[in-house]
């Protein structure tokens, strides 16, 4: 809505006009334009107003709000019209699959009105790699045009070698103060040279009879194959003692988590294993490691306690007392300390006994 103030206007009449055409739109508040989006209106002799419904690009532009008098007295205003940014499909790029070390190019572009600003950031929140001082990385460009009374902006990411750092997906995000701003996401895959392969022990201590699990972890795109082998190079697969299990823990790239299970261990299980992974089957895209299990020696858990039955068993003297200790649940420290210390009188009471007798005697 345009309005216009009038003072001492008297038989004169207001008039609304199209500055940059000429075109007479109304006189008071009789309508000469036959566009029906736009009417004129006044609530007293002195306040006059032009309504704009649906407001479209066509209707940007200066307006003249005019007396008839001579010469003719008037005042100019401006429409602006903005539009919030679309993003063109057609301009902006969707996922992109590259080599590692390869360039690579994320696209996009945006309509709107004032100009749009693109920028690019990453989805997971991780910063972007660009090329500062030389150290190669991303470069952020932007090129903009008019187009049918808009601006439309096309914005380029592009990095000159790209590594499996910068895979990921991106977001394009579209704003020029208009509400609301626009964003797409995109997707950069890299293909890996080679996958990544991880264990945590490369060498396990491991007590024979017992389970043990060892852990993989691999990182590659394309998901990669994943499998164990034994120390003479046989693939492992799920089945008596044996057990592989094999989790997704990441999307981009795909990351995965294979746990070899080997229960009641025997002699011969006590060997090396190798974690191997492959992309695409191709053996120059292969990388695995070993994991060496060592047995260790079960530590003894002998005690006294036997020796403290067995000489109680034995020995009964009635004038040093019983020994009270049950044998059946688990004595503390101090309990096993008092046993010793009536076990050494016991023995002093043995050892002086003959004479005992034969003083009573």
């Amino acid at each position: 809505m345009l309005r216009c103030s009038v003072e001492h206007l008297g038989n004169y009449q207001i008039a609304w006009m199209k500055a940059d055409t000429q075109t007479l739109l109304s006189i008071s508040s009789t309508m000469i334009s036959r566009n029906y989006r736009i009417e004129a209106s006044n609530s007293d002799n002195s306040t006059w107003f032009l309504h704009f419904h649906n407001v479209s690009l066509a209707d940007r532009g200066y307006y003249l709000c005019q007396m008839n008098t001579v010469p003719p007295i008037s005042r100019k205003g401006y429409l602006e019209v903005v539009v919030p940014p679309n993003i063109l499909d057609e301009q902006t790029s969707t996922d992109v699959e590259v080599n590692e070390d390869d360039p690579a190019h994320l696209r996009c572009g945006a309509l709107g009105y004032p100009a749009p600003e693109i920028r690019f950031k990453r989805e997971d929140g991780v910063g972007i790699r660009y090329a500062v001082g030389g150290i190669s990385g991303a470069v952020a460009s932007s090129d903009t045009e008019s187009v049918g009374g808009m601006e439309q902006t096309v914005g380029m990411l592009s990095f000159q070698s790209v590594t499996r750092a910068d895979m990921g997906h991106y977001l394009c995000i579209a704003n020029n103060s208009v509400p609301p701003s626009v964003s797409k996401r995109m997707v950069l895959n890299v293909r890996y040279r080679e996958p990544a392969v991880y264990v945590s022990h490369q060498m396990i201590g491991v007590y024979r009879g017992d389970d043990v699990a060892i852990n993989c972890t691999v990182t590659a795109y394309p998901r990669p194959v994943v499998f164990w082998q034994d120390n003479t190079g046989k693939m492992i697969i799920s089945g008596g003692r044996y057990k592989v299990v094999e989790n997704q823990v990441g999307e981009s790239p795909p990351k995965l988590q294979t746990t070899l299970i080997i229960r009641s261990l025997k002699v011969d299980d006590i060997s090396t294993y190798r974690c191997n992974a492959s992309i695409d089957n191709d053996k120059n895209r292969e990388k695995s490691l070993a994991v060496q299990l060592n047995e260790i020696t079960r530590p003894s858990t002998e005690s006294s306690l036997s020796q403290d039955v067995y000489f109680k068993d034995i020995f009964q003297h009635p004038s040093l007392g019983h020994s009270n200790y049950d044998e059946s649940s688990s004595s503390s420290h101090s309990s096993q300390s008092q046993g010793s210390i009536r076990l050494i009188f016991l023995l002093i009471g043995l050892w002086t006994l003959p004479g005992v007798l034969c003083r009573r005697a």
